[in-house]
């Protein structure tokens, strides 16, 4: 599906999103992110074209989430959701297990089926297309977003680019020294997420936590799909530096994502259903800098609650909501879990959950249990339309 064809499938969403935004503007910015670095796209040209479509893709993901968000043509399909999000709210373990039935792994639709497909093919397009320095520095241009939240995603970028590039290095002997520079330049510049693990209730117990999975089920595999991406790059490249047996790893993470693109049933690499973090898909990266590790998974965490807020139907202060967040996640003195619980709750969802690892073979889930079967159930508190 060509982006033409998905633009006139939601060209009456963008334009009541509009007339929305007109009534309650959020706050616009215009950030020049950067684009990958010059030396890691002289090295492996590939992965820079595509962690710019990544950046591109997530950027018209947030933005058309907000159009159906604010659409009227939707009304119907999110009073439904939202019916359906309070009843499972006050559901208990046994009665949720009961109604996934057999199957609680499948796959279900999502209450914006065709737009969200429209929406996911277009994503797919993005990231299998090359594209210029001009879009990615205007991906959060007109974004609805409060500019606050685009500049934690931009730093983050930012963050992540400056990895890229010193693992790439090989005027770099020292990685361990250079990834500490990296996270100290990041923490001293604007809206940083913090060193320390941010508590999993952040991502587990929010009040509108899983609505974006359960909103867009394909679209929420797609955003994971991508921060897998991430981690595995930078494992497959540092295990290549560190030993000649993994020479090529990063060609098996560039398979692996592909076939997590075209392979919807995961039998071939699998469509993380949990937020992949860097214990799990990175160990390596844990290993030499754990504050490096732990910002990636903040930062990710950061933007999968960003996703809920954003997908949570008929909430009437979602500006307000998404500063809260901003001020969570950049508080550096407060809200962290002790390291070994962080470990534990990266691990518990599983490295086959999480997307499976970079390098190794892992065909089944290693877990026994889901997250939600082990009791790991969210609070979601309700707010008025």
């Amino acid at each position: 599906m060509t982006s033409q064809v998905l633009g006139s499938r939601i060209a009456t969403l963008a334009y009541a999103a509009l007339m929305a935004l007109a009534l309650a503007p959020l706050m616009v910015v215009s950030v020049s992110a950067q684009t990958a670095g010059e030396k890691f796209s002289a090295v492996q040209p590939e992965f820079a074209g595509l962690f710019n479509a990544v950046y591109l893709a997530q950027a018209r993901m947030l933005a058309e989430i907000a159009a159906i968000d604010n659409s009227a043509a939707t009304r119907d399909a999110r009073n439904q959701f939202e019916r359906s999000l309070r009843m499972r709210a006050n559901l208990s373990m046994a009665e949720m297990m009961a109604t996934m039935g057999a199957h609680p792994n499948m796959q279900m639709p999502g209450p914006f089926d065709e737009l969200e497909s429209a929406l996911s093919d277009e994503m797919m397009e993005l990231l299998q297309a090359r594209h210029s320095r001009t879009e990615i520095l205007d991906a959060y241009e007109d974004s609805s977003l409060p500019n606050r939240a685009v500049e934690v995603i931009s730093l983050g970028r930012q963050f992540e680019s400056r990895i890229f590039e010193l693992l790439v290095d090989n005027s770099i002997s020292d990685k361990e020294a250079a990834l500490a520079d990296a996270v100290s330049t990041y923490l001293s510049s604007g809206l940083s997420v913090p060193i320390q693990p941010k508590l999993s209730s952040l991502l587990l117990a929010h009040p509108y936590a899983g609505a974006f999975a359960a909103a867009y089920p394909k679209v929420s595999g797609l955003l994971w799909t991508t921060q897998w991406l991430q981690l595995a790059t930078i494992e497959a490249m540092i295990l290549q530096e560190q030993d000649s047996y993994y020479w090529g790893s990063i060609d098996t993470v560039r398979e692996r994502f592909q076939n997590k693109l075209v392979d919807s049933t995961g039998t071939r690499s699998p469509v993380p259903v949990e937020l992949p973090m860097a214990p799990a898909i990175a160990p390596t990266l844990f290993t030499l800098n754990p504050q490096a590790a732990i910002v990636l998974d903040n930062l990710s965490m950061f933007e999968t609650v960003l996703s809920d807020i954003l997908s949570y139907p008929n909430l009437g202060n979602k500006e307000a909501v998404v500063n809260s967040l901003v001020d969570e996640f950049t508080d550096h003195a407060e809200d962290f879990d002790p390291t070994i619980d962080y470990l534990v709750s990266a691990l518990r969802g599983g490295i086959y959950n999480q997307g499976g690892p970079a390098v190794g073979e892992l065909s089944q889930s290693e877990r026994n249990r889901s997250r939600m079967e082990m009791g790991m159930q969210h609070a979601m508190t309700m707010s008025s339309p």
